[in-house]
């Protein structure tokens, strides 16, 4: 079994496959922002990676199998604690509480100026527009958040 979620497209970021249930909640807002479900025999923790949801750029997701980050509680956790997980996480783009794009994302430290950078894999989608979309919230994450930095 491959450490990724099976995401479907349409799920809510929150609960992102058929699959998902025993939930728990972390920050909550309208809607849960954070916490952890299980599916797949597995518990995972997932966060809004862009900290709202904002229903016409969408939001941006990650989850992360919990047995591969610390014990500290969902709500604890970090954006950066999530995606530095060794075999990576999962991302998805939520349009109007709907998972409209996803994709296997990790860190890759192999360029050649010792910089660690965020790396995804084929953005999974029935639209390109919607592929666009996930490149631009990537984008702005990936900068906001600063997360190409030194090793």
């Amino acid at each position: 079994m491959t450490d990724q979620l099976q995401i479907e497209l349409g799920a809510a970021p929150w609960a992102p496959t058929a699959a998902a249930d025993d939930f728990g909640w972390g920050r909550v807002w309208n809607i849960p922002l954070s916490g952890t479900f299980k599916a797949e025999g597995y518990r995972y923790a997932f966060q809004c990676l862009t900290g709202e949801v904002e229903s016409d750029s969408g939001s941006l997701w990650g989850y992360t199998r919990i047995n591969m980050i610390d014990d500290n509680p969902p709500e604890a956790r970090s954006a950066r604690a999530l995606i530095e997980t060794p075999s990576g996480f999962d991302v998805a783009l939520a349009i109007d509480n709907s998972i409209v794009a996803y994709a296997h994302a990790s860190t890759d430290s192999s360029s050649n100026d010792k910089r660690r950078q965020l790396v995804h894999d084929d953005i999974w989608s029935d639209d390109a527009e919607l592929k666009t979309l996930f490149e631009r919230a990537w984008t702005e994450f990936v900068d906001r958040t600063r997360l190409a930095y030194r090793s």
